[in-house]
């Protein structure tokens, strides 16, 4: 339960987490979900439920900071709005804004007039993804029920350490990077920069459990450094 809540959290508060909602035309609904992430070689497709006919509008983009924006029309078709933005280099932002038009009259989908800012990156294998977050879950929820064995005498303590400490190692050092260097679209195409390769949270993960398998193997009070290593695991977690 406590991983669950967790992942759930730190998917919510994501800078990445879509934006979605609802508003009102003329009494009747209007829903969006708008991505800020796309992955693939494929052009970017969001999708507007109404239940108006005859809704047209403009989508407005342009590449972060640049001054040179784009536009393209529009239209409704059997209740469902479809825009576009094209496919984009790895690592390019796109901020777009979109607007509708009914009965004369304008609608912004955010208010104020306020844009989303889109990340392009490349295709991930499944594969790939799997494993990256099987071992960053697993790590989590073996670490949670290490850091429980505080309160379980006498316990496994060692040996969950042990398995958390193996994840975590794994996730930082293998999956991590092969799927950032699949979203940079750089397989293949040579050698990519360490700080563009490695997260700094996936290596406080491993560092913490380093520092926690070295303090509970070497003193004698040690289910302490196993509750705390836990806490700290699921702030970089939330952070």
């Amino acid at each position: 339960m406590i991983t669950f809540l967790a992942g759930f959290l730190q998917n919510r508060l994501s800078e990445n987490y879509p934006v979605s909602g609802s508003f009102g035309i003329e009494g009747k609904e209007v829903g969006y979900k708008l991505d800020r992430v796309s992955y693939g070689n494929n052009d970017y497709k969001f999708y507007i439920t109404t239940e108006i006919n005859g809704i047209n509008g403009k989508l407005n983009w342009r590449e972060l900071n640049s001054d040179k924006w784009y536009s393209s029309d529009l239209n409704d078709s059997a209740n469902i709005i479809i825009g576009s933005i094209p496919h984009q280099q790895p690592l390019i932002r796109i901020e777009y804004l979109i607007r509708l038009m009914y009965n004369n009259k304008e609608y912004t989908i955010l208010p104020d007039n306020k844009t989303v800012t889109i990340t392009f990156l490349g295709q991930v294998p499944a594969s790939i993804n799997f494993y990256f977050f099987f071992t960053l879950f697993g790590g989590i929820l073996l670490a949670v029920r290490t850091g429980l064995e505080y309160f379980n005498m006498p316990g496994k303590l060692k040996t969950l350490n042990i398995f958390t400490l193996i994840f975590f190692t794994v996730n930082a050092f293998a999956f991590q990077p092969l799927r950032r260097t699949y979203e940079l679209g750089m397989v293949g195409k040579g050698a990519v920069p360490i700080d563009e390769i490695f997260r700094l949270s996936y290596v406080l993960l491993f560092i913490t459990w380093v520092a926690a398998t070295v303090l509970i193997f070497n003193t004698k009070k040690n289910r302490i450094w196993a509750l705390i290593a836990a806490v700290i695991t699921l702030l970089i977690f939330e952070v």
